[in-house]
């Protein structure tokens, strides 16, 4: 999640929501130290950071649409005053006072008019997408015939349902 900025030492510089959602993601230790990677990020705990904007969205009456795609935006003195969506159900014509666009791929801005260009000289920014990995067994030697008994082996996990007679053990033990 990208909000210090690039400059040594860094400071935020997105405020609002943004500054909410961090406040929170603090509360709780779910956010890293700014890090340096091509740019300045902080990493954060995916399950923490949904449950804080599902928190903040309900306190804000937010009406939170998913696996739903712009195909139209209309506007009315310069501002986007409808969208159309598509999502399983159909085609659904939306009027709200805002809209937040959540795609990473600035679907809303362009569908509204807005100009956009991929990247800067070239350079685009890091993904951001968060990856949490958890119960994800290692490689049972059964499922690659070797055997789980040899130097440094060791006993490891198996992602079969019962106990392996390799010296693996059965998921959850």
């Amino acid at each position: 999640m990208r909000w210090p900025s690039n400059e040594d030492p860094p400071r935020q510089v997105v405020y609002g929501v943004a500054e909410e959602v961090l406040a929170a993601l603090r509360a709780e230790g779910a956010v890293t130290a700014p890090q340096r990677f091509t740019t300045l990020a902080v990493g954060v705990r995916p399950r923490s950071l949904n449950r804080i904007l599902d928190k903040l969205c309900a306190a804000a009456d937010v009406e939170v649409r998913l696996d739903t795609q712009i195909i139209a935006a209309h506007r009315d003195e310069g501002r986007i005053a409808s969208l159309q969506v598509v999502d399983h159900a159909g085609v659904h014509e939306l009027t709200v006072h805002a809209f937040v666009g959540a795609t990473g791929e600035a679907d809303l801005a362009s569908f509204g008019g807005a100009s956009v260009r991929r990247g800067n000289h070239g350079m685009v920014q890091s993904g951001s997408l968060g990856v949490c990995l958890g119960g994800v067994p290692s490689i049972c030697p059964r499922r690659q015939g070797g055997s789980a008994r040899g130097a440094g082996a060791g006993r490891r996990s198996c992602s079969l349902s019962r106990p392996c007679s390799r010296g693996c053990r059965s998921p959850g033990t």
